[in-house]
């Protein structure tokens, strides 16, 4: 009778094992499917990365304006 019981704890035991190891793999799958969606996410926003580009662009632009705007309020003052 011990040794079937014995046979029964190993048999729990080993199920035991590989549950936790496929809860681990689905976790990891999760994770990465997670991650995947994230990233065509950001490709569905911005297709070709051109948005931090243009929005670069646009500050310098804005600066070199503001720059221009200041360099001739200095003329006008001096004349």
């Amino acid at each position: 009778m011990n040794e079937i019981l014995e046979r029964i704890a190993k048999s729990l035991e080993s199920i035991d094992a590989e549950l936790k190891a496929r809860n681990k793999d689905r976790e990891i799958l999760i994770n990465q499917a997670e991650q995947i969606e994230k990233t065509c996410l950001e490709i569905k926003e911005d297709p070709f990365g051109l948005n931090v580009l243009k929005e670069k662009a646009l500050s310098d632009k804005a600066n070199l304006e503001r720059s221009k705007h200041e360099d001739t309020k200095k003329t006008q003052r001096i004349l």
